[in-house]
């Protein structure tokens, strides 16, 4: 049994695992209790009869027989808390986690609790489904983001994190709903206490793994605090964006941002950070490299902050980079500047600077590019220049270093700008940072490799790697790109020759990231070609020149796809297997950023201007 799941920020601790034969269970994490100990119901009970009429214990699971009967209850209540669980569905199966429920179990209304829909998705049965019946989902509330339900007989992830009014949701991995009163005003009315329970739609099902922790402090639905958003996926939980804008239309307001870069703007408690070089005003070859916060209700800006100063020769970057080009990253109150061998940096939310750290200066070739990550304590980055590329994590802090992983593959050319991704495989995270001619997955925590994929000579690799379907997506970069599926079951050493499971070549991107929306995987490559492919074997739904060049990465939201071009338009797709385009939109300026969303608006960075783009009211 594999599982595999991707990270939103730094903010889940170690599962460790245990072999325990005949049974798989995840042994106890720090923090978090057991719910069911794989031997009785003891901690539950029938809703109003025995729970011995349609639920059982088998080979360590709770199993709804499907004979009709009681949904099942816990018999303690709960008020904010992170649940984790797995579960298992039939063909066709139907089934729901009640959370914060009333003794009665209502979750429709007003003083009412909450049902997480868990369901077969891809039966035929349910092809009418509304967009918040689908697994994962808030039901009749918020919609999940993301359809990643495993074929059915397999073991499903699925953790549920209630703080107040705010609810996430990830499910196999991917963070699929996080929503709060702000976007969604029913949810002002469900309790904030009740019970936990597993339903009983008359359908077999299996639950195991059920354990509880303290909630956690995850971003509210109207933040995108790093690249490609809180779950680096390209996914937001954002609802009525515009489809269509321009100069004067559906424009809130427009901000001149000073100097140049091509960071993404992160938002974060309703205020944009972003970097700029700014060069020196006497003809210096010099460059001021700084922070910028922006008021995101206005565009006003708040502070502006040198980090660093390039003081000597400025070193030579490619026409489509800036000296300010890696996203700030902002978790827990803290901002986190990075401008690639230039050096990193921590700041307060007023712009004080914590600490500054130049020690992983490096020879760059093009410039600079690739963000960090967090990852429980650790900020992680890699540095791939032009010779002896690593990946390193500083202690947050302090800036100071924590380990240090040297790279190794045969491209002759070293450079690369990818932003790595924290995933999980069979309990345990796994980092993973593409480089030159190879792609490592580390341990973390300590930086040792757990096992690699070469792909020769491609080199100036810059997509941030996505995953599912237990399968990881990676772009390979310059000359001829491919884009490859690995599987992430049973890796260990190299592996470039047993797990790659499907590669292609045809119109794959050198710069933007890959898009993953359920079964489908989307790519738009720099020469504009947009792409859809099955996700699980590669083959192609569709391919479409679109025009233009590209390397802002693809959005989804709203249950739509954004797509930038460099040259300013943008296009709307509808996802799906079929190409099928809503809308034309986009500024006559030059756009190489991605985009930053909240619930309502998207956050447009230009060469010189940052918008705020929503519905006019």
């Amino acid at each position: 049994m594999m599982s595999c799941r991707q990270y939103t920020l730094s903010r889940f601790s170690s599962l460790l695992i245990a072999l325990l034969s005949p049974l798989f269970i995840i042994a106890e994490e720090p923090g978090y209790r057991s719910l069911f100990d794989g031997k009785s119901l003891v901690g539950w009970e029938g809703a109003g009869q025995p729970a011995e009429k349609c639920w059982k214990v088998e080979e360590g699971t709770i199993v709804c027989t499907g004979e009709k009967g009681p949904w099942l209850r816990s018999t303690e209540q709960f008020g904010d808390f992170n649940l984790r669980l797995e579960y298992k569905l039939k063909a066709g199966g139907n089934s729901g986690v009640f959370i914060r429920v009333p003794t009665d179990g209502d979750h429709h209304g007003d003083g009412a609790g909450i049902e997480v829909q868990t369901l077969d998705d891809r039966a035929g049965k349910y092809r009418e489904l509304k967009p918040y019946q689908f697994t994962g989902s808030l039901y009749a509330i918020a919609p999940a983001t993301s359809h990643v339900g495993k074929d059915v007989g397999e073991w499903n992830s699925l953790e549920i994190n209630c703080r107040g009014t705010k609810y996430h949701i990830t499910h196999n991995g991917m963070l699929i709903v996080a929503a709060d009163e702000s976007a969604y005003p029913e949810l002002a009315g469900r309790l904030t206490k009740g019970f936990l329970g597993l339903q009983n739609h008359s359908e077999e099902v299996w639950f195991r793994n059920i354990r509880i922790g303290p909630a956690l402090d995850l971003p509210i639905a109207a933040d995108w605090p790093q690249f490609r958003g809180s779950a680096g996926t390209g996914h937001a939980a954002a609802k009525n964006l515009p489809s269509t804008w321009d100069e004067t239309t559906n424009v809130a307001w427009k901000a001149e941002i000073p100097g140049k870069g091509w960071s993404s703007p992160s938002l974060y408690q309703g205020r944009l950070y972003l970097t700029a070089a700014v060069p020196s005003e006497d003809d210096k070859p010099e460059q001021s490299l700084r922070s910028l916060c922006v008021d995101a209700a206005d565009g006003k800006i708040l502070w502006n902050v040198e980090i660093f100063r390039q003081e000597a020769e400025v070193p030579a970057i490619h026409s489509k980079n800036s000296h300010a080009s890696p996203t700030p990253l902002v978790e827990s109150g803290t901002i986190y500047i990075h401008f690639g061998h230039a050096g990193t940096a921590s700041l307060d939310l007023t712009g004080k600077i914590l600490w500054k750290d130049q020690s992983n200066t490096y020879k760059p070739v093009h410039g600079n590019g690739g963000s960090p990550i967090l990852f429980d304590g650790l900020l992680i980055f890699s540095c791939d220049g032009a010779a002896d590329p690593y990946v390193v994590a500083l202690d947050a802090k302090t800036g100071k270093e924590a380990w240090r992983f040297a790279r190794s593959s045969n491209s002759k050319n070293k450079f690369s700008f990818s932003t790595p991704t924290i995933i999980e495989v069979d309990g345990k995270q796994q980092l993973i940072t593409p480089g030159s001619g190879v792609v490592n997955a580390l341990n973390p925590k300590t930086g040792q490799e757990i096992w690699q994929v070469l792909y020769g000579d491609g080199y100036s690799v810059i997509p941030k790697p996505i995953v599912g379907h237990g399968l990881l997506f990676i772009a390979t970069g310059y000359n001829t790109p491919n884009v490859m599926a690995i599987r992430l079951g049973g890796a260990m050493g190299d592996v470039t020759e047993t797990n790659v499971a499907w590669s292609i070549k045809k119109a794959t991107p050198h710069t933007p990231s890959l898009l993953l929306i359920g079964d489908e995987l989307y790519m738009v490559s720099d020469k504009g070609i947009a792409s859809c492919l099955d996700a699980k074997t590669g083959q192609e739904n569709w391919n479409e020149r679109i025009g233009g060049g590209y390397s802002a990465s693809p959005l989804y939201a709203d249950g739509k796809i954004y797509i930038q071009s460099e040259e300013g338009p943008a296009l709307v797709l509808k996802p799906g297997k079929t190409f099928e385009k809503i809308a034309e939109a986009g500024f006559k300026e030059r756009t190489l950023a991605s985009y930053a969303v909240s619930e309502n608006a998207l956050f447009i960075r230009t060469e010189s201007n940052l918008y705020r783009v929503q519905e006019a009211k």
